[in-house]
Formats: C-alpha cells, sequence, structure tokens
C-alpha cells in the first residue's frame, strides 16, 4: 500500500514563534496550524483534518536553579464537521534545573495532560495523565 500521508500536496503546515528576553526572565509563545485538508488523511490518527496549537513557556533563574513552565493547548479545527476526529488537547508543565557544576545539573519535571479524542457523533472521552521525572544530566 500507499501512504499517502506523505503526499505534500495535501499537506501545509504553518508555524510562528517567538521569545523575548525581559532580563532574569525569556519568555516563548509558539502558534502552528496544520492545514491538512479535511478528508485527507486517516480517520482517526493525528493527521486528519485541520488542527490548531499553541504554546507559552517561560525560563527564569532562581539561586542555583533555573525554572520553567509551559503551557500547551491543541484542537481539531474541523472538530464538529462530519467524519471527522474531534479533539482537543490541553497542557501544563513545571521543571527546575540545579546546577551541580558547570557541566552537570539535576532535573526535576511534573506535567499534567487532559484530552478528549472521541468520534464525530460519539460520546467524546476525555483522558487525563500526570508525570514527574528526574534526572541528571552531564554535557561532554
Amino acid at each position: 500500500g500507499t501512504d499517502t500521508n506523505l503526499d505534500r500536496n495535501n499537506k501545509l503546515l504553518t508555524q510562528i514563534g517567538a521569545t523575548y528576553d525581559l532580563g532574569n526572565v525569556k519568555l516563548f509563545a509558539q502558534y502552528e496550524h496544520d492545514g491538512t485538508k479535511a478528508d485527507y488523511g486517516v480517520a482517526g490518527s493525528s493527521s486528519y483534518g485541520k488542527k490548531n496549537s499553541a504554546l507559552l513557556g517561560l525560563t527564569m533563574p532562581l539561586g542555583p536553579w533555573l525554572l520553567r513552565v509551559g503551557a500547551g493547548w491543541s484542537e481539531n479545527a474541523n472538530r464538529f464537521a462530519a467524519n471527522t476526529v474531534s479533539g482537543r488537547l490541553r497542557q501544563l508543565a513545571f521543571a527546575g534545573d540545579y546546577r551541580l557544576s558547570k557541566r552537570t545539573s539535576w532535573y526535576l519535571a511534573a506535567g499534567w495532560l487532559k484530552g478528549d479524542f472521541g468520534a464525530q457523533g460519539s460520546a467524546e472521552a476525555e483522558n487525563s495523565a500526570r508525570a514527574l521525572s528526574t534526572g541528571i544530566v552531564h554535557l561532554f
């Protein structure tokens, strides 16, 4: 079979992003529009129908810590059209990097994700997830 998801004539992905440095605080914003044709792709996959997404974030040093906060949103722009998969996703994340030395740091991160991904005409199933992670990063 042929994977038509690779057909570039049916897809248009547009992204715009910006960062702004306020001194100690750095802001980040990004917007993305996936202009996949409405009846193109595999129903139920992430490539089916148009999507809009946004991401906001900031970083801020606090002593030996570098604090990070991020929030994201994504929604199928065709969510109410026939034969499309509805879908909405919201996420929030917090992280901190603690410098142990010039090239080594320890990180701690926590995140929350909530989404609904029901098929059109059916009851949407809401799903959520939480995550906590930690680790050490060493730059060689």
